[in-house]
C-alpha cells in the first residue's frame, strides 16, 4: 500500500503485508495528508494475495460558519450538486520554494514545475532579465473541460508584465490565455479558460516574466476540471446526518438521499447547537 499527495506523480510506501500473514490493518494517514487537498491510495496485490475490504475515513476541517446551521422550529435542508456530477477537479496547490526538504505541503518541486532565467526563492520566483519562465505541467485522467487558475504577482513598473500562455502539444505551440500588467506592488488575478481541443488531457501552463524593474510570481493555484471517465451516471444512495444538542441532550437526524436535488425538513424543539454534518455512503462491491 502506498500514497501520493502530488496528483499521482510519485508514491510513498505505507505498508507491506506478507501473503502468509492475513490481518486487519489500520493506518493513520494524518502526518502524510495534513494540509493537503487530495491524496491517492494505491494497493498492489502479488501472487495469491487478496483484499477483502477497504474503508477510508476522512475528517475535514473548515470554518464552522459554512455548516448548515439549524434554527429553532422547522428547517428546510436542500441537497444538490452544484454542477454536472460527472465533472471532477484536479488541483495544483503548492508552495514555490527551492527547498527540497520542505514537507509541510506540496511544493513547486513535487508538482513538477520547471523554471528558466528566474531567481527561485522562498515563496516566490523573480525575473532577473530577458524572459523568465515558470512552467506548470497539468495532467488529468479525463477530457479537460475548463482550466481555472489564479496568481499573485508583483510588477512594479508599467513595463513589467506576466504573460500567461498554454500549450496542449507538449510545448510545440503556445497560445495566450491571460496577462497581468504593472505597475503594482501586489495583485491577484483569477482566470478561467474553457475552449480546449477535444480530447485534451495534458496542458503546459507557462508564466512569462518580462520588464525593467521588479516582476515575479509570488503564489498561484490551478484547478483543472475534467470529465471523469469513472463517474457513475446515477448517484449511489447516501445519508446526510445532522448532529446537534438541545439543552445538553444529543440530537441526530439521518436522511437517505436517492436522487438530486432533494429537500427535506428537520424540526427542533429547542435552541440547537450544531455538532456536525456528515455524508455517509455504504460500502459497495
Amino acid at each position: 500500500m502506498s500514497i501520493s499527495t502530488n496528483n499521482g506523480r510519485s508514491f510513498t510506501e505505507l505498508s507491506s503485508v506478507p501473503i502468509a500473514k492475513p490481518e486487519d490493518l489500520t493506518i493513520d494517514l494524518k502526518d502524510k495528508i495534513l494540509r493537503r487537498y487530495a491524496y491517492w491510495i494505491k494497493i498492489e496485490l502479488a501472487e495469491q494475495a487478496g483484499l477483502d475490504a477497504l474503508e477510508i475515513e476522512n475528517d475535514i476541517q473548515h470554518a464552522p460558519r459554512t455548516l448548515p446551521w439549524l434554527g429553532k422550529g422547522s428547517n428546510t435542508i436542500t441537497v444538490a450538486a452544484d454542477r454536472d456530477p460527472t465533472i471532477a477537479t484536479r488541483s495544483i496547490a503548492r508552495r514555490i520554494t527551492p527547498d527540497a526538504g520542505f514537507t509541510k505541503n506540496e511544493t513547486s518541486g513535487t508538482m513538477g514545475l520547471t523554471f528558466e532565467n528566474v531567481n527561485l526563492r522562498y515563496d516566490a520566483c523573480w525575473w532577473k532579465g530577458g524572459t523568465g519562465l515558470m512552467t506548470v505541467p497539468i495532467d488529468v485522467p479525463g477530457e479537460l473541460v475548463s482550466l481555472g487558475f489564479s496568481a499573485q504577482i508583483r510588477a512594479r513598473s508599467e513595463k513589467d508584465l506576466v504573460h500567461i500562455v498554454a500549450s496542449t502539444n507538449g510545448g510545440t505551440s503556445w497560445r495566450a490565455v491571460a496577462d497581468m500588467k504593472g505597475p503594482t506592488q501586489g495583485r491577484t488575478g483569477r482566470f478561467r479558460v474553457a475552449d480546449w481541443p477535444r480530447g485534451t488531457r495534458q496542458v503546459l501552463l507557462r508564466f512569462e516574466m518580462t520588464g525593467n524593474n521588479t516582476v515575479g510570481v509570488q503564489s498561484f493555484r490551478v484547478d483543472a476540471d475534467y470529465r471523469d471517465p469513472l463517474a457513475a451516471t446515477t448517484i449511489h444512495p447516501f445519508r446526510v446526518v445532522h448532529r446537534w444538542t438541545e439543552q445538553g441532550q444529543a440530537k441526530p437526524h439521518s436522511e437517505l438521499i436517492t436522487k438530486l436535488p432533494v429537500k427535506y425538513a428537520i424540526r427542533t424543539s429547542g435552541e440547537p447547537e450544531m455538532v456536525s454534518v456528515a455524508y455517509e455512503m455504504a460500502a459497495t462491491r
